[in-house]
């Protein structure tokens, strides 16, 4: 991909946008830098606004046309995907009522009538005539969801042979739009300025300007002259820039704050500013940090914690790479990759005793034959799937805790996340979910 186009995307689609704070008042000298960022911005924006090519209409009529034509066929095709699946959970509904419902309640009708045949006193009868009770009346509720879900089933699958000439059109007819969306974003062609590098650095500058506001670096530069010193100094540094915007950029666009950390972690660390894996640590620290982390997951596991310290963090990762214990694969990831390994909630002495632990007693985690388990796969084998209460004294930390009792949902992912980092491999946070189908109403 073309430096200047992913400038481009940039410009549009910044991962972390500002987020609005309480308003500090400016001091007389924040807003004449306030006047100054906004100055450079307005000038930079003309430049880009001189510089980037025209795009003769008519062609970028098409090219939009052709792009919603494209996202249409998609939609139309996921529509239809969706009611074959509502054919699916209709079938399953109906095996699950015959299969398990009113299978399940005939054999407890058996049950029960044989308890009653050999009942020796009025307690076992009398419990046996009503656990009988129980299951016909059990069984009758599952006899009425049948016919109902019958019905529903039977009802969607009519349906089904128009749905599989339904797809087959949409299938087509995303081939079609997916054709005509290439060849008007090929037509779109605006010249030769794209293949090149010639904007990269005004790019750049002019979206740490827009993103970050200029209110907001005059607020963070007017604390002090050291900080006024570091935003003149990023702003100043044109491949910088271009790298933080490359790595996802400052979250809630604080860049002032991730020229600080990135500054901090520099003066404790020559190799943090050599180019490599340290240096990548170093500003995907800087830039996912820029909001403090607190310890522990969630608020309650969190309560009584100081927020994680992005030098001290930094310091952890660099001397555990140097001892060789870190992933091989750790010494190839990117500023944003080292964004999702650092980020890490637990706190350093706990995800050094994560690596110890596995080392020690699990040593078949270090090379799991599914790479998506390495490490983390210790979920699966050494966490019970249980609740428990939390023991708050202190003396042992939650994760700990949680591998010793066992816990639910959550806490398991939290464990699996928190493994995999402490061997330097990127973990994200993904929660699933989901609405019930219609057809799910009802479901024993």
């Amino acid at each position: 991909m073309k430096k200047t186009l992913l400038c481009f995307m940039l410009v549009t689609n910044i991962m972390f946008a500002a987020k609005k704070e309480a308003r500090v008042e400016l001091t007389d000298h924040g807003k004449k830098l306030e006047s100054n960022y906004s100055e450079s911005m307005d000038n930079l924006r003309n430049d880009l606004r001189q510089s980037i090519p025209k795009v003769d209409e008519e062609k970028k009529k098409i090219f939009q046309n052709a792009r919603k034509a494209a996202k249409e066929a998609r939609i139309a095709l996921a529509i239809i995907n969706q009611s074959f699946e509502e054919i699916q959970k209709a079938e399953s509904l109906v095996n699950h009522a015959k299969n398990k419902w009113i299978a399940g309640a005939d054999k407890k009708i058996l049950n029960a009538t044989e308890m009653l045949k050999n009942a020796k006193n009025d307690a076992e009868r009398e419990a046996a005539e009503k656990e009988l009770a129980k299951s016909q009346e059990n069984r009758k509720a599952g006899v009425q969801a049948l016919e109902e879900r019958q019905g529903l089933f039977d009802k969607a699958k009519q349906k089904e042979p128009k749905l599989v000439k339904q797809r087959e059109e949409a299938q087509k007819a995303i081939e079609l739009a997916q054709t005509e969306f290439e060849k008007a974003a090929k037509n779109l062609n605006p010249g030769e300025l794209l293949s090149s590098d010639s904007l990269d650095g005004t790019l750049a500058k002019f979206v740490v300007l827009s993103k970050a506001t200029p209110y907001s670096l005059a607020a963070f530069s007017q604390k002090g002259e050291e900080n006024e010193k570091l935003v003149e100094k990023l702003l100043s540094d044109e491949k910088l820039m271009l790298t933080m915007l490359s790595a996802g950029g400052a979250k809630e666009a604080k860049y002032g704050k991730a020229m600080k950390i990135y500054t901090d972690i520099r003066k404790v660390s020559k190799q943090a500013g050599q180019p490599g894996i340290l240096q990548n640590l170093a500003l995907g620290i800087s830039l996912e940090m820029t909001v403090p982390y607190k310890q522990g997951y969630g608020t309650f596991l969190s309560r009584g914690l100081k927020p994680v310290d992005p030098v001290e963090r930094y310091l952890h990762y660099e001397k555990a790479f140097l001892a060789g214990e870190l992933d091989p694969n750790f010494k190839e990831m990117s500023a944003w990759e080292c964004r999702w390994i650092a980020s890490d909630p637990e706190s350093n002495e706990t995800l050094a005793w994560l690596r110890t632990t596995i080392c020690n007693y699990r040593p078949d985690m270090l090379g799991d034959s599914d790479s998506r388990w390495f490490y983390s796969g210790i979920i699966k084998t050494d966490v019970a799937y249980s609740r428990h209460k939390w023991d708050n004294s202190g003396k042992v930390s939650k994760i700990q805790q949680a591998i010793d009792k066992g816990g639910i949902c959550h806490i398991r992912a939290w464990i699996a996340r928190s493994t995999a980092r402490a061997f330097g491999i990127p973990a994200l946070r993904v929660e699933e979910g989901g609405a019930k189908s219609p057809l799910e109403k009802g479901k024993k």
